[in-house]
């Protein structure tokens, strides 16, 4: 079983978590579960309108995997705070109009990738 960190895209090319395509997903409130599997294209859609917060989005990942995780205990090493710190940001970049490409997807990382100040 491979292992995966948790933590929020900084840069333009990441692995991304999301998959699945619904139709309108801003027309009503989401459900926590529902906003863990928006596709990264809607996402950033609801992040421009000022519909939905990189910082809820990942507040709903992280109470998924913590609900989900103890079966398959594939998350060995979680960063929430420092992931919630990048939301943040990202939400910030959002409300001041300059957000980065992929700004606010959450993406994973195999533990085979080092990142410094993470062990």
């Amino acid at each position: 079983m491979q292992r995966y960190k948790i933590y929020l895209a900084r840069f333009p090319i990441c692995l991304l978590l999301v998959f699945i395509c619904a139709s309108t997903f801003a027309q009503s409130k989401l459900t926590n579960e529902e906003l863990c599997y928006l596709p990264a294209i809607e996402l950033i859609r609801l992040y421009r309108a000022k519909e939905l917060s990189p910082v809820d989005v990942l507040k709903a990942q992280i109470e998924r995997i913590e609900s989900q995780d103890h079966a398959f205990n594939s998350v060995t090493f979680k960063h929430y705070a420092e992931a919630l710190a990048q939301a943040k940001e990202s939400e910030r970049r959002y409300r001041n109009g300059n957000p980065r490409p992929l700004e606010g997807i959450t993406c994973a990382l195999k533990d085979d990738v080092e990142v410094k100040g993470w062990r």
